[in-house]
């Protein structure tokens, strides 16, 4: 990965992580949503990312679960998973909601964040944070094989996409996480709802 994609997935990190230890309170946790995404730079850095990655394209539309694709509602998703731990109304000019549930995914800690414009769900991580290194491959190979099957794909290098303009790309530099960005949604395309 180039230095210039590095320095902005730590700086992405940085501001996801800082303040996200276990033993937290909730209101922490909201505040540390609120900090991360007070301003647009996360956002413009996991598009920087995914701009520098090689598209791998996906034999299957991209969704962050098959009930809920990009552009559902903040309503759909409650009904589908309940209220979430935590909800940041407006915490910027371009996203009218975020909401973040603490799961688990096949015996393993997962935070997932959903991220609502005016348009519905534009972007949506899963983080990973306490994988080892043979489990974060096992969890890589189990998402790429639902989208490109035995196909082998770079994590580091390419990014999943179908031929609506979704995405996914998998980062490894602080913790394991998988984005899921909508490139065609007007949140992520510069403008507001």
């Amino acid at each position: 990965m180039a230095h210039s994609s590095s320095q902005g997935v730590k700086r992405f990190f940085t501001r996801w992580l800082s303040g996200s230890s276990r033993s937290q309170a909730h209101y922490s946790y909201t505040q540390h949503l609120k900090r991360t995404y007070g301003d647009l730079g996360a956002y413009s850095d996991i598009q920087t990312l995914a701009a520098q990655r090689t598209p791998h394209p996906t034999r299957h539309e991209i969704r962050c679960h098959p009930d809920l694709p990009f552009g559902c509602s903040l309503g759909a998703l409650i009904k589908r998973f309940g209220t979430p731990q935590h909800r940041v109304p407006r915490p910027n000019d371009l996203t009218d909601a975020i909401a973040a549930y603490r799961q688990q995914w096949s015996g393993h800690k997962v935070k997932s964040e959903f991220h609502f414009s005016a348009d519905g769900l534009f972007y949506f991580n899963q983080s990973f944070p306490y994988l080892s290194h043979g489990e974060r491959e096992t969890v890589a190979r189990y998402f790429i094989g639902n989208y490109c099957g035995e196909e082998q794909v770079d994590l580091d290098e390419e990014k999943l996409a179908d031929d609506k303009g979704h995405e996914i790309i998998f980062t490894r530099d602080v913790v394991f996480s998988i984005h899921y960005l909508d490139r065609q949604s007007p949140a992520l395309a510069g403008e507001s709802g």
